[in-house]
């Protein structure tokens, strides 16, 4: 017996598994367009099309592989949605107890056509801010409108990556210093990471809000759904990229901007500052570089993407310097 979703029929022994799992996101606040259903519709015709004979499970790992094969025409992009489709279906239907074989992470072979990368203003991360603290109370998801409104601030407020703020343990928040020690890092390096007067502040109130016991080993950012385990990376990024979508914040796509954007937003917003301060913003980078966790320095350079406004700020706080620094020379024409 078919079920119809958005009034797109999906059909199938598991077709209830499928409409359950569209309605598992929404009820989490989570945009599930007509596309998508008409991609669950494809990704439950190919897992019979190609089943192995015997083979039970949800997703067979023969059909899944079949569905994800590259088709012609079709963008890279394209591509990798729907093997994040059926990666994030696969991971409900084992969540749920069901049998589905999910894609290994590095399947796909890195893109190597350039990230557009996007700014935010400061009006647009107070309206993201406005819709995170709005966010209602869901039982199925007890903790979240107050997880994110706070994850965002310290993803902002200090430029970690999310598998840094998601991998954060209550004894890593230094509440009395009001500093961060990071762990678990892309480069394997332990950083510390202080925080501003206000977001201390804002981590004490979540720290008595969420019953978190500082100096201990627990989860600072829990998803009552993993029974006491950190947000995903995955669900972390579709509930913030959400966020973005209701507040009308769009990339030149049209698309909502990645997580990922808000750490260069905060780099962009540091050199920002400086130049507001009449500072040289180059003599920030080391410093920058170290607190977000960089390599070197030349990393840090290349991060730092500009806004039109801080290009032609800092370009006049130079010109100062500069006119400071090299005195007029007087000349006498032959």
């Amino acid at each position: 017996m078919p079920c119809i979703v958005d009034n797109i029929a999906i059909g199938g022994p598991h077709a209830e598994l499928y409409e359950a799992f569209v309605m598992r996101r929404r009820s989490e606040g989570k945009v599930v367009h007509s596309n998508k259903v008409y991609m669950l519709r494809s990704i439950a015709e190919a897992m019979e099309a190609h089943r192995p004979e015997g083979d039970e499970s949800v997703l067979p790992r023969e059909a899944v592989l079949k569905w994800i094969e590259p088709r012609e025409g079709e963008a890279p992009g394209t591509r990798a949605n729907r093997v994040s489709c059926i990666r994030g279906l696969a991971a409900f239907l084992r969540d749920e107890g069901h049998e589905a074989y999910v894609i290994p992470e590095r399947i796909l072979p890195k893109a190597e056509t350039q990230v557009q990368v996007y700014v935010f203003n400061h009006d647009e991360i107070a309206d993201v801010l406005a819709v995170l603290d709005a966010m209602p109370f869901t039982k199925r998801s007890p903790l979240r409108h107050i997880v994110f409104p706070t994850l965002f601030r310290l993803l902002y407020g200090c430029g970690l990556r999310i598998s840094e703020a998601l991998g954060l343990l209550a004894c890593d928040v230094d509440l009395d210093a009001g500093v961060l020690h990071i762990r678990k890092t892309k480069e394997h390096k332990n950083r510390f990471v202080p925080m501003s007067t206000s977001l201390t502040a804002e981590m004490k109130a979540y720290f008595k809000a969420m019953g978190l016991r500082p100096k201990s080993s627990d989860v600072v950012f829990p998803s009552s759904q993993k029974k006491g385990g950190p947000y995903s990376s995955e669900q972390t990024r579709e509930v913030l990229q959400s966020a973005f979508e209701q507040a009308g914040i769009s990339a030149a796509d049209g698309t909502p901007p990645r997580v990922h954007d808000v750490r260069h937003t905060h780099a962009c917003h540091a050199l920002d500052a400086a130049a507001e301060r009449g500072e040289d913003p180059h003599a920030l980078v080391p410093i920058l570089s170290a607190y977000l966790g960089h390599e070197n320095v030349e990393e840090t350079m290349r991060y730092l993407h500009l806004t039109q406004d801080s290009r032609r700020r800092i370009a006049r706080t130079m010109e100062r310097l500069n006119d400071a620094m090299f005195p007029e020379v007087c000349y006498e024409e032959d």
